[in-house]
């Protein structure tokens, strides 16, 4: 068979077919229309299989789609009921955009008792990937995901994108779990997005309210606070010399900030001086009776 064979091919009353080679065949309509179809056996019965109209479908592509449906029946598989199965998968996928199955987990999440401004910012985050809304969840690649974090990085805002990723990976998950695709692609671009600064400040360190403490006030030349009687945080670069011992003071810090440093100090008027922890080689005190 001729593209040439196949143009001058007219119509009759009756369809009529022009065989090509290994069950490739063109059915000739009485309309004009003219339908490639590949006949070919399996399970001891022989059937037909559509491949497509002409001349939409060139020769050239009719012999392709033969040879792919062939290397099904090699295989052992139907390429009747291969391109139904197809069909059915692309109709599902279809339905399945990412903005449905992300609210779809959005309603869940909030019938499982998701507080209220959880929920808001869920949809908050949807409506950042509006590129994605009605792309079919399963065709979803991690460069598609990825372009639309780039964009929010590019306006500064980097913990917005890193929260966003985060979003989307949830909704993958949720679409792998209900079968609605086979992979979450937003968890391989973890390592992509540029990471918010973090800003380490001292811990929180609020001390008890007691009776003024008697350690004199020493003359520090470092800019470091001297003693003041006043029950508010103290700062030294050392115990001070002249108060006692108190008994139990190291094993505090070493249990609420892994340190082991030399035992609280004991102060003059019955007052007892607690080391509370350190920050840049700072002891922080506080006083307490």
């Amino acid at each position: 068979m001729s593209d040439t064979a196949i143009r001058a091919a007219k119509p009759r009353e009756k369809q009529y077919k022009l065989n090509d080679e290994k069950g490739l065949l063109l059915i000739v309509r009485p309309t004009g229309g003219r339908l490639w179809r590949l006949k070919y056996r399996f399970a001891g019965k022989e059937q037909q299989f559509t491949i497509g109209t002409y001349p939409e479908v060139g020769l050239k592509e009719a012999r392709e789609r033969r040879d792919v449906a062939r290397a099904l029946l090699a295989q052992g598989k139907d390429p009747s009921a291969e391109k139904k199965r197809e069909k059915v998968a692309a109709a599902i996928s279809a339905g399945n955009t990412f903005k449905l199955v992300a609210e779809e987990h959005i309603a869940k999440r909030q019938r499982e008792g998701a507080a209220a401004a959880t929920i808001a910012k869920a949809h908050w985050h949807l409506s950042r990937l509006e590129k994605l809304h009605n792309r079919p969840i399963a065709e979803i690649e991690a460069f598609e995901v990825l372009d639309v974090l780039r964009k929010l990085e590019t306006r500064g805002n980097l913990e917005a994108a890193r929260q966003i990723r985060a979003f989307a990976s949830r909704t993958f998950r949720y679409g792998v779990a209900t079968t609605r695709c086979k992979a979450d692609p937003a968890a391989l671009l973890v390592g992509a997005l540029i990471a918010p600064r973090s800003r380490i400040t001292p811990p929180s360190l609020t001390p008890r309210k007691s009776a003024s403490c008697s350690v004199p006030s020493t003359d520090m030349k470092d800019n470091r606070p001297h003693i003041s009687p006043s029950g508010s945080l103290r700062m030294f670069s050392s115990v001070p010399a002249n108060c006692g011992k108190l008994s139990g003071a190291s094993l505090i810090l070493k249990a609420q900030f892994g340190l082991s440093l030399p035992a609280a100090q004991k102060c003059g008027r019955n007052t007892r001086c607690r080391l509370v922890g350190r920050h840049d080689r700072t002891l922080y005190t506080s006083n307490s009776v």
